[in-house]
């Protein structure tokens, strides 16, 4: 008997910290200059010249995306600056469908002496279902239906608000770790 108490206790405490886990609101940032979802943030690293910076956000952009041709808007190396386009996609569960979402993104890397800015931002979600015929739209449009917890984006917005921030702060933490190593170099690899 006390072996069954005990087991229920564990399930008890073990379904607890799921529903609390689960039920954890993310906290969007807001650019105050927008009034649109941005995560940015400067970050020091004495020592390092712009230009060794610059070759690792670049680098950085080859390994990380399939085709940095593709996605690279911007590739300024004198004004230290690489703008490109990016995108991850997922699912969510809409009136008994599945329906498939991409969000896209602009990340902007600006490098000098000693220090670089990153920030994610301009996230727009495009949805493909089999049932309709989908759409684009501003994250804005999610975020009100997310912080309510109703209304008929919420669906979306419950699945679409968390992925992003998971898939920003991934992307976040993989650049910061590339920019504090040095490059292996896409001239290196030139000078044999």
């Amino acid at each position: 008997m006390k072996k069954q108490i005990l087991i229920a206790i564990a399930l008890i405490l073990t379904l607890n910290t799921y529903a609390q886990k689960k039920n954890t609101k993310v906290i969007v940032p807001i650019d105050s200059s927008t009034n649109d979802v941005a995560y940015s943030k400067v970050i020091l690293v004495d020592g390092v010249s712009k230009d060794e910076l610059y070759n690792r956000a670049k680098e950085w952009y080859v390994m990380t995306y399939n085709s940095a041709k593709e996605v690279l808007q911007l590739d300024d190396k004198n004004a230290g600056k690489i703008i490109g386009k990016g995108t991850t996609s997922g699912v969510y569960r809409f009136m008994m469908s599945n329906t498939d979402f991409y969000l896209n993104y602009t990340l902007s890397v600006t490098v000098k002496d000693g220090r670089y800015r990153y920030e994610f931002s301009q996230f727009t979600v495009e949805t493909v279902s089999k049932h309709s015929v989908g759409g684009r739209a501003s994250i804005m449009e999610y975020l009100p239906y997310y912080a309510k917890e109703k209304g008929i984006l919420y669906s979306a917005a419950k699945v679409i608000i968390p992925h992003m921030d998971e898939e920003i702060n991934r992307l976040s933490a993989s650049l910061q770790a590339a920019m504090s190593k040095s490059s292996s170099g896409i001239k290196s690899k030139d000078d044999f």
